[in-house]
């Protein structure tokens, strides 16, 4: 398909992604906005890109402005569909934003299904990867108490 061939083209080569599997619905339209399963170490790549402004071994793979278009918030979350009230205030194309408050550390991330994270602290240059099992439950507080307990005090 075209969303494949684009992908492999534009993102994956240039990554040296070589490992994954995109989803299609039915007729074979490609399941854009989710089916696509990654190792984690390819994962964390998407995450560097986007943490060098779209920038890969030196050479640009997505231009610096839709990396800052695509994190900057265009919803406000509320606090009542909020899944992280007083952390999560918006989310971009496809990127959750907000603030941890150990440390005050802004913060973007893509989730997935069942307990798939990219996270992306700008201001600490790290991004991290969560990988999980939960699809039944979902369980979000997993991902806070991770990051919040663990891998920001060794951070900080």
């Amino acid at each position: 398909t075209a969303y494949r061939t684009f992908a492999e083209l534009y993102l994956f080569a240039p990554l040296g992604i070589t490992d994954y599997q995109c989803e299609m619905l039915t007729y074979q339209v490609a399941f854009a906005s989710g089916g696509l399963y990654l190792r984690p170490r390819d994962m964390a790549k998407f995450g560097q890109l986007y943490l060098q402004h779209g920038v890969w071994n030196d050479e640009p793979v997505i231009s610096p402005e839709w990396v800052e278009a695509s994190t900057r918030e265009t919803i406000a979350v509320p606090a009542s569909e909020n899944f992280f009230p007083g952390i999560i205030s918006g989310y971009g194309y496809q990127w959750w934003l907000g603030t941890f408050p150990r440390g005050n550390t802004p913060f973007y991330f893509a989730a997935g299904w069942g307990g798939q994270y990219i996270v992306v602290f700008p201001s600490l240059e790290m991004v991290v990867v969560i990988t999980g099992g939960s699809y039944e439950t979902g369980d979000g507080g997993m991902f806070y108490r991770m990051v919040n307990d663990y891998i920001l005090p060794a951070a900080l």
